[in-house]
């Protein structure tokens, strides 16, 4: 996603409601979406796929779910943006009110559709359907450079004759390939001003970028050769475990395969978190390498790798794999998520981290609830995020008020329900 449009942050967002519905629609809870990034305005939301770029396996039935569920929403007259009086700019002219009113909605239905039915989500990186409408905005940033070479372009309504400049403009700065730019003023005319139809033109831009892409692997392939650096797993991790960013960039520019494991099954995000090396893990995250169960796979105990980041006590290495979609709620064998850890030391910038990224302030490992951990260490600002965020005390109030150690956390837990 773009920017966060008809999407939810979360509880306190006035689009939760609508999120919530559709997931029970969808016969999933509204905790199964994970929280993303959006790639523009840089706000967390639950999970949003654009579906004009969405590929799935047939056998899954994840579109014929999607329609089920937008009829469902369709016949509950379900509208993300009701009420708004926004007219939406679409491809093809002004939606109009009432149809703005819908906009998003069969998104919202194939993203709970698609986690209703797998796990098994890859979502593309920054090369893929770069939202060229939203960076007419100078102020409005797209990652760049070798890494970074555009694939596949959303221009939305910019192929219009009024829009052209702009579509030139921006397409220069994102650094798409001069063959791909004059590939499409080819097809510019002043009397018809599309002589192609406008969806060939995304299909031109796939297949024009990759060939630059791919002599920008051969070059950072003889790059590190002239550095005296193999091309091999083993030399790649060495650069991570040193904090190596420069180097583990040129790696994954050189197509190395980040999921590839040490001796002891660390992968590169792995020896990034457990070495403490934010800059690296940060470049690796850039580089397109998502924090999913192929690139950090559950380790000993099934511990993830964000119960990892808890444990290493930097809240920066928390913060870069959430915000990169990593699953906050996951727990161990033995049912502790990474929040129940992150309450019991008491550290609140990642207690704050993981619930913005969908962790449940109501787990209750091993039957007790998490409360139990920051109020035996009298972490009272911890408490406090917790009950804000809806932990609720349940059948064990008695018990935790019972193990307050100070009469501010006792007075806390006595008002909470």
């Amino acid at each position: 996603m773009d920017v966060k449009g008809s999407g939810s942050s979360g509880a306190d967002d006035p689009l939760d409601a609508y999120w919530a519905r559709m997931c029970r629609l969808g016969g999933i809870e509204l905790s199964r979406l994970p929280m993303l990034t959006t790639t523009i305005d840089k706000v967390p939301i639950r999970a949003s796929y654009n579906g004009g770029f969405t590929v799935v396996r047939r056998d899954l039935g994840i579109l014929q779910r999607t329609r089920e569920i937008f009829f469902a929403s369709f016949q509950e007259n379900l509208r993300p943006s009701a009420g708004t009086k926004h007219d939406v700019l679409a491809s093809t002219g002004f939606a109009g009110l009432a149809a703005s009113e819908w906009w998003g909605s069969s998104q919202a239905a194939l993203s709970i559709a698609i986690w209703s039915r797998t796990s098994d989500v890859h979502t593309y990186d920054e090369r893929y359907n770069i939202p060229l409408h939203n960076l007419i905005d100078p102020g409005r940033s797209w990652p760049t450079g070798r890494r970074f070479k555009p694939v596949l372009l959303h221009y939305h309504y910019l192929a219009e004759p009024q829009y052209q400049r702009q579509l030139r403009e921006v397409m220069t700065r994102i650094g798409c390939s001069s063959e791909a730019n004059r590939w499409i003023e080819d097809r510019f005319d002043r009397r018809n001003p599309m002589k192609t139809p406008l969806a060939v033109l995304v299909l031109a831009a796939l297949v024009l970028t990759i060939s630059p892409a791919r002599c920008d692997q051969t070059g950072a392939r003889e790059a590190l050769e002239k550095e005296g650096l193999a091309f091999t797993p083993e030399a790649f991790l060495q650069k991570v475990a040193e904090g190596d960013a420069a180097h583990v960039k040129l790696f994954l520019e050189a197509g190395i395969d980040p999921s590839a494991p040490n001796s002891t099954k660390r992968t590169a995000l792995w020896i990034a978190v457990e070495r403490k090396q934010p800059g690296t893990l940060k470049a690796l995250l850039a580089g397109g390498v998502t924090p999913n169960e192929k690139n950090a796979p559950p380790m000993e105990y099934g511990k993830t790798i964000v119960f990892e980041a808890v444990d290493s006590g930097d809240a920066s290495l928390v913060r870069l794999l959430v915000e990169a979609g990593a699953d906050a709620k996951k727990a161990n064998e033995y049912g502790v998520p990474p929040l129940a850890e992150a309450a019991r030391v008491g550290n609140l910038e990642m207690c704050q981290i993981l619930l913005k990224g969908g962790a449940d302030p109501n787990a209750a490992p091993g039957g007790f609830p998490l409360l139990f951990g920051p109020v035996n260490e009298n972490h009272l600002d911890v408490v406090q995020l917790l009950l804000k965020s809806g932990a609720k005390l349940g059948e064990h109030k008695a018990e935790l008020v019972e193990a307050a150690k100070t009469p501010e956390m006792r007075a806390l837990l006595e008002a909470a329900d």
